[in-house]
């Protein structure tokens, strides 16, 4: 069983619903202006000339408010949306989403950092607001975690030290400290494992037409493939058909927040860590020998990867009174 508490899925819909509420009330409709008086020339002379009762530097200010608001918010729901495709391991929807979220971003930093905007809203020209230094940096984790989950298809687009270089200029390398946590603690496998055997779900490497059909439940000809692996030589091959075995097993209670333990192997040779990263996606560890289960630094370490390729810090930075 797995439980994977509050997804993106859901923050992504609840604010699809609350962005509709809020163009539907009456409170945020632009205000009627009567054909008489309505001249469009009137909001962009700079003239402080009355239409209907409202100034022209109220409506400039209306027009300017609903232009940031807007940006604003295409640029959040194509980061959720980008965050909810990565959770499903969809390279190409998650890439031109990424590129959408990175097009509205730098529209609406322009459009806050402009003059008129700055007139209007009372913004100082060297004051870079908190909002879109917040974004910049849900982003740059949202690349970072991109180049991990789709390490595969985009080193064959370059020369290993080339995407090493790249990959050591994100936000987290996180490549680099599953492979150093891996050598250090000597373990056999560090994995990322997907889950194909949910009903709907279109993940794998590269890219797949719209209509192309998905394996029904059970049916998957791999049902988990390794996202990634850091390993010693020649143990994944040996090792990944135990771990899905353990993955398929009703009785291993896949959790977000709490590190699942399992042995391995027909004598329980090696010890097995396991950690839900979102519905479909799980962080795996594997041993040789057999380990507690309540080793403190490996739990540690995957519940702080886990935060750290959920954005969690990120969002929990919204809170009040967050540093």
């Amino acid at each position: 069983m797995r439980s994977c508490g509050w997804s993106v899925r859901a923050r992504y819909v609840v604010f699809r619903s609350l962005l509709n509420s809020w163009r539907t009330s009456p409170a945020t409709r632009r205000p009627t202006l009567t054909t008489r008086t309505w001249r469009p020339s009137r909001l962009w002379s700079g003239e402080n000339q009355s239409v209907t009762g409202r100034t022209c530097h109220q409506d400039d200010g209306l027009l300017v408010s609903g232009r940031v608001t807007r940006y604003e918010v295409r640029t959040l729901l194509s980061m959720l949306r980008t965050q909810e495709q990565l959770e499903t391991w969809q390279f190409l929807p998650a890439l031109m989403s990424l590129n959408e979220a990175h097009t509205h971003l730098n529209k609406f930093s322009a459009c806050v950092q402009s003059r008129e905007t700055r007139r209007l809203l009372f913004r100082r020209a060297s004051q870079e607001p908190e909002l879109i230094q917040w974004l910049q940096r849900l982003r740059a984790a949202l690349v970072a975690t991109f180049s991990l989950y789709f390490r595969e298809v985009l080193s064959a687009q370059s020369s290993g030290s080339e995407f090493k270089a790249l990959c050591a200029k994100t936000a987290a390398d996180h490549f680099a400290r599953l492979q150093s946590f891996q050598r250090k603690m000597d373990a056999a496998l560090v994995a990322l494992a997907f889950d194909g055997t949910e009903e709907a779900v279109r993940g794998g490497l590269g890219y797949r037409h719209p209509e192309q059909r998905v394996p029904p439940a059970g049916q998957h000809p791999k049902p988990y493939p390794a996202v990634l692996c850091c390993s010693k030589s020649d143990v994944q091959a040996a090792l990944w058909p135990e771990v899905v075995a353990a993955l398929a097993e009703p009785k291993l209670e896949l959790s977000s927040s709490r590190v699942s333990h399992a042995w391995l192997g027909p004598s329980a040779a090696q010890s097995a860590f396991f950690l839900a990263i979102s519905d479909c996606l799980t962080l795996v560890v594997v041993f040789d020998g057999r380990r507690s289960e309540k080793d403190s630094y490996v739990t540690s370490f995957m519940l702080e990867t886990a935060a750290a390729l959920r954005c969690s810090k990120i969002y929990h930075s919204l809170r009040p009174g967050a540093k």
